[in-house]
């Protein structure tokens, strides 16, 4: 599913989006242009993106943010426009990382992500909890998050088995703040979180 040429995906509380294998989310193309993901939940009415198959890691392909998302907007704290994921549920991916950012800057709050591939899946899995390539984009809000039951692989994505949980490279003014990461591993480093320079 790719949400581009100008269009904006807003889900709602409650709704349950769930996924094919192979199947998942790219906001934003290079050929399409710009699109906007808006998943507001309540803490009280989650979102919930999930397999459509087996509750078992490495389902589906999970959601990614291309550098033609648009970014989120603030004024001050308060989020006002842009592509923000807020009190959803991210569970049994296994491509690569369940949240990619890659050159844009959404606003992840309150959400949880859970289950993405794990050393039992097979040693080449990739399963990040959330990868932020920041590198040409403005600094990313990820804050209040909750990251468990990730796994970075030497062969799992761009962090080369680097940041299980969280993995921010490149960029600046980044702010990832009140987050719980708990039961993550990395073949390499930082296997509950990792922030690291360009």
């Amino acid at each position: 599913v790719t949400v581009a040429c100008n269009a904006t995906l807003t889900i709602q509380p409650g709704v349950e989006v769930r996924f094919d294998p192979g199947v998942g989310i790219v906001v934003g193309s290079p050929t399409d242009g710009p699109g906007t993901l808006i998943a507001r939940g309540t803490s009280a009415s989650k979102i919930l993106f999930t397999s459509n198959g087996l509750q078992l890691p490495g389902q589906w392909a999970g959601i990614r943010f291309t550098d033609f998302a648009v970014d989120a907007a603030f004024s001050g704290d308060t989020y006002v426009s842009g592509s923000i994921l807020e009190h959803a549920i991210v569970e049994y991916t296994g491509a690569l990382a369940a949240i990619m950012v890659d050159g844009s800057a959404p606003y992840l709050v309150g959400s949880e992500i859970r289950h993405t591939a794990h050393p039992s899946t097979g040693p080449t899995v990739g399963g990040v909890g959330i990868s932020v390539n920041g590198t040409s984009a403005p600094g990313i809000r990820i804050e209040d998050c909750e990251v468990w039951d990730a796994y970075a692989s030497w062969a799992g994505g761009p962090p080369g088995g680097r940041g299980g949980g969280i993995y921010v490279v490149g960029g600046s003014g980044h702010r990832v703040i009140g987050n719980y990461v708990h039961n993550c591993f990395a073949q390499s480093a930082g296997g509950g979180m990792e922030i690291a320079a360009p």
